[in-house]
């Protein structure tokens, strides 16, 4: 099949189809003469190409998408991506709207700003961290950058949280590890993963509370983590593979602080956090106490 041929069949123009090539969604073969022949498969696989761009999808998302088929990872991801741009349109509609009622650019400029930053930093979550969790690590932070930056110092946390998610790179997954993710991709959808922060939020509200309520569950949970079964489980797999990350890459000296100093609401979040399991450190025995520490 010829490229007159395939952009009649297609609707795409020869500089489209030359531009996916160069991106290595199609590998065409060429013949003596030059020209390129296409096959089914490829007229196929670019007619996907085509919906997928009318439906607004950039182009890496469409080679996740077209390397991935039936991935449940890869699928999540793209979703989660194409939510948040279509979140960013509709708060940018409201934005031009006030304009056009009357108010000016330089009264709404700074909110136009925080939406683009929010939005880059979500972005940069889904794309640093693999599936599952790059969908709970975005929904998680994303909830806390709820206000424009207003400081120098909150400037200065913003760029270097950009630099680090600009440059980390997640280690290999074990088969475990990649097995549980793919688990958790299927059974969990944004509304359970948006649930899990408040119910963290209401956990340490009340934390004597929940104590009362959920001890045993928790000591004999803390007391599996020791155990040999769960060292060896995809759960520990992945528990040790997140921590050495986290020291490894800067996550946990980097990240995380540059975190605090951009959001108060994440600072006064992070208070609580550490409010909290100071208080379930002294309820524990010693043993799980220290087991705790160490983590």
């Amino acid at each position: 099949m010829k490229i007159n041929e395939i952009c009649q069949k297609t609707g795409l123009t020869k500089k489209a189809v030359a531009y996916y090539q160069e991106k290595g969604l199609i590998s065409p073969a060429s013949q003596e003469n030059g020209y390129r022949e296409f096959t089914q498969e490829e007229a196929g696989r670019l007619g996907t190409i085509a919906f997928l761009r009318r439906l607004g999808l950039p182009v890496q998302e469409i080679a996740l998408l077209l390397a991935s088929p039936g991935d449940a990872g890869a699928t999540k991801l793209v979703q989660a991506r194409q939510e948040d741009r279509l979140a960013l349109q509709k708060k940018q509609l409201e934005l031009l709207n006030r304009y056009l009622d009357g108010e000016s650019p330089e009264a709404l400029e700074r909110q136009l700003e925080f939406l683009e930053q929010k939005q880059t930093i979500r972005q940069k979550l889904l794309g640093a961290f693999p599936g599952y969790y790059g969908r709970y690590i975005s929904i998680h932070f994303g909830r806390f950058l709820q206000s424009p930056i207003e400081t120098p110092e909150q400037r200065d946390a913003y760029e270097q949280i950009l630099t680090f998610l600009d440059g980390v790179e997640f280690p290999p997954l074990t088969p475990g590890c990649q097995a549980l993710l793919e688990q958790a991709e299927t059974q969990a959808g944004d509304r359970e993963l948006a649930a899990q922060p408040q119910r963290m939020e209401e956990t340490m509200a009340d934390f004597d509370a929940f104590w009362e309520e959920n001890q045993k569950p928790v000591l004999e949970y803390l007391q599996w983590k020791q155990s040999e079964e769960f060292q060896q489980s995809a759960m520990g797999e992945w528990m040790a593979l997140f921590r050495e990350f986290g020291k490894s890459s800067g996550y946990y000296d980097v990240f995380l602080p540059q975190m605090r100093r951009l959001s108060p609401a994440y600072e006064a979040y992070s208070r609580r956090l550490e409010e909290a399991n100071q208080k379930l450190l002294e309820k524990l025995p010693p043993d799980l106490a220290k087991t705790l520490l160490e983590e």
